[in-house]
C-alpha cells in the first residue's frame, strides 16, 4: 500500500488554523509497521477553553442569526457540502484510515461511506425540521385552568379541604408547574405534592424562563422529575408526553379495574376554566409569572 503523506495540521478554532497552546503534538503510528508516519496537534484544557468561547461568540453573532436561529436548510447546505467533501476524497482518507487504525482498506473504504452517510442523513432532518416548527402538538388529555398557585392546591385537595379536590375519581398522571406563579412558587407546590400520600410519586416537572442553578438544583434534590427552560422546545413536549404515557400505564392489578383519563389542570389568570380535547404546542410569549401547568 502507497503511504500518501499525512497533513501536518493545526487546531481550527474561531475560522483559523492554529497551533496548540503549549505546542505538543501526538505521533501517529502505523500499527502494523510501528513507524510513525506523521502528527497531529495535542490539544489541552486551554485549547478547548479558547475554542468554547469562539463557539459561544460565533452561535449568538448577528443576534444568532449566523446559526442560533438559521433555518435547517441552511443548516443542511453545509452538511451536505461536508459528505460532498469526504466522498470527493474517500479513497485518500480510507487509506490513511486504514494506516491509523490497522483496519482493512475495504473497511475503511466501507467507513468513509458511512461518514458521508450520516451527514447526508442529518441534512435530510434539519430541511424536514423546517415544515415542523411550530406544528401543533396533539396530546391525548383535557386541560382544566385555575387562575393561581393556591387553586392548584385546593383542585388537588392540598389545602387541608379533604372535600375540594376534583381528581377523586382520576389518576395523576404527570404534573407540570411553571417556577414563578401567582400564590406560591412551583417549588412550594412540589414540597405539597411530594408531602402528599396520594401524589408523591407522581412525577414533577417544573418550568422557568430563569436559568437559576441554585434553584434548579433545589428542585431537583426536592424530587422534581425535570427542570425545563423556556421556551420550551419541541424535544421538551416529547420528554413530557412520555412522562406522561410512562406514568399512565396502569400497573397490573389495576388494568381490570380502572381506565384513568389524562388532565391538564392549568394557570392563567385570563379565564377561570376551560376544557380541551388535546393541547397545541407551548405558547412560548406567555409570561412565566402567568402560567403554570398541571397535566394529569
Amino acid at each position: 500500500m502507497a503511504i500518501p503523506p499525512v497533513p501536518t495540521r493545526q487546531l481550527f478554532i474561531d475560522g483559523e488554523w492554529r497551533e496548540p497552546i503549549l505546542k505538543n503534538r501526538i505521533p501517529i503510528v502505523n500499527p502494523s509497521t510501528q513507524d510513525v508516519i506523521g502528527h497531529i496537534p495535542a490539544a489541552t484544557k486551554e485549547d478547548v477553553e479558547v475554542a468554547v468561547n469562539a463557539a459561544r461568540r460565533a452561535f449568538s453573532r448577528n443576534k444568532g442569526k449566523d446559526w442560533a436561529k438559521a433555518p435547517g436548510a441552511l443548516r443542511a447546505k453545509y452538511l451536505r457540502a461536508i459528505a460532498a467533501k469526504v466522498t470527493e476524497r474517500k479513497s485518500h482518507l480510507a487509506t490513511l484510515e486504514s494506516l491509523d487504525s490497522g483496519k482493512p482498506l475495504d473497511e475503511t473504504v466501507w467507513d468513509m461511506e458511512d461518514v458521508a452517510g450520516c451527514f447526508e442523513f442529518y441534512a435530510d432532518l434539519a430541511e424536514g425540521l423546517d415544515a415542523k416548527q411550530k406544528a401543533p402538538v396533539s396530546l391525548p388529555m383535557e386541560m382544566t385552568t385555575v387562575e393561581s398557585g393556591t387553586r392548584a392546591l385546593q383542585y388537588l385537595g392540598l389545602d387541608g379541604d379533604n372535600g375540594s379536590s376534583a381528581l377523586k375519581d382520576l389518576k395523576v398522571n404527570l404534573i407540570v408547574t411553571d417556577y414563578s406563579m401567582p400564590g406560591l412558587t412551583g417549588y412550594e407546590l412540589l414540597k405539597k405534592i411530594k408531602e402528599s400520600s396520594a401524589f408523591r410519586e407522581i412525577p414533577v416537572v417544573i418550568m422557568s424562563s430563569e436559568n437559576i442553578q441554585p434553584r434548579i438544583e433545589q428542585c431537583m434534590t426536592e424530587g422534581a422529575e425535570d427542570f425545563l427552560l423556556k421556551p420550551v422546545k419541541l424535544a421538551d413536549v416529547k420528554r413530557l408526553t412520555e412522562l406522561i404515557m410512562r406514568s399512565g400505564e396502569p400497573q397490573e392489578e389495576d388494568k381490570a379495574k380502572h381506565s384513568y383519563p389524562n388532565r391538564i389542570l392549568q394557570n392563567n389568570t385570563d379565564s377561570s376554566s376551560s376544557s380541551h380535547d388535546d393541547v397545541s404546542y407551548v405558547d412560548d410569549d406567555t409570561p412565566s409569572s402567568k402560567r403554570m401547568k398541571l397535566e394529569s
